[in-house]
């Protein structure tokens, strides 16, 4: 498979062989295009309200098997609509955040961390914290998710409810 040009690969479609009974521990997809994955976005925005930890919310996800990219990280991307203020919660992750559209403020515990576009921030593990965004905005985050369910040792704590 040309990792440059994915579009070989038959698992960029969303679709996976019927021939393809072999699991890979890592996805057998290299590139996950943005222009993809923000329509994905906004096709989940169309279909309701936002959640109110998370805005809209979407994982990466591994083809065959429908779980995350990596045994050991889990992917995400994540519309925050303009103005919108996420409730807290913690989880036993740590979370890489980068900013890819907007500006807005991350609460992380009881510091507040304002961001704008290419900006990148971390919430360490267990640490309550809460999104607002100013403009829309998206973020995208790689945590150690995977690994912490793959060991029964992830759990999150969706606080203000």
């Amino acid at each position: 498979i040309d990792v440059e040009d994915d579009t070989s690969n038959p698992y960029s479609a969303g679709m996976r062989p019927l021939s393809d009974d072999a699991e890979s521990p890592h996805s057998p997809i290299y590139k996950y295009p943005y222009g993809q994955s923000r329509e994905a976005l906004e096709r989940m925005r169309g279909q309701g309200d936002p959640d109110p930890w998370d805005g809209y919310k979407l994982m990466y996800s591994h083809p065959q098997n429908g779980g995350h990219v990596m045994k050991t990280m889990a992917t995400f991307l994540q519309l925050l609509p303009a103005g919108f203020e996420s409730k807290p919660l913690q989880a036993s992750d740590s979370r890489v955040y980068f900013v890819v559209e907007g500006e807005g403020k991350t609460v992380i515990g009881d510091k507040t961390f304002e961001w704008t576009e290419s900006d990148v921030f971390v919430v360490p593990n267990w640490m309550p914290h809460r999104h607002a965004a100013g403009p829309e905005s998206v973020l995208y985050s790689f945590t150690d998710e995977a690994a912490l369910k793959n060991l029964n040792l992830w759990r999150e704590s969706r606080l203000g409810q």
